[in-house]
């Protein structure tokens, strides 16, 4: 217990310098085209992902993804909100970006993370 004047300490956790990234990718697999552009965008990223998870909500779905990108498949549709809980889950990193299957990164995402920093 702390008394009159006494302020708390913590260990701050360490930041990482780049930090490390994790991407998450929602799709329902019926929309190729978009999810190799959001892909590429992704891949055109001067600080690249620590690691890119692409959350498939659609068990029938076929999709092609570039090596090294994960695919989670659902046993069904969890909605946008459940497929990001998935994702998060998932992630090893300190900081976690969505996107859609049908968008594509257009900030760098150095920029979008030194906004959290």
């Amino acid at each position: 217990m702390l008394t009159n004047g006494e302020r708390a300490s913590y260990d701050a956790p360490m930041i990482q310098d780049p930090p490390s990234l994790t991407w998450v990718v929602l799709t329902m697999g019926n929309r190729r085209e978009e999810l190799a552009s959001s892909l590429r965008s992704l891949a055109h990223e001067s600080q690249p992902a620590n690691e890119i998870i692409v959350v498939l909500n659609d068990p029938d779905a076929e999709i092609e993804v570039p090596e090294g990108v994960r695919v989670e498949r659902q046993a069904s549709n969890l909605g946008i909100p459940g497929g990001r809980d998935v994702g998060l889950r998932l992630a090893r990193s300190e900081f976690v970006g969505f996107l859609d299957d049908d968008a594509q990164l257009v900030s760098p995402a150095q920029a979008i993370v030194d906004l959290f920093r």
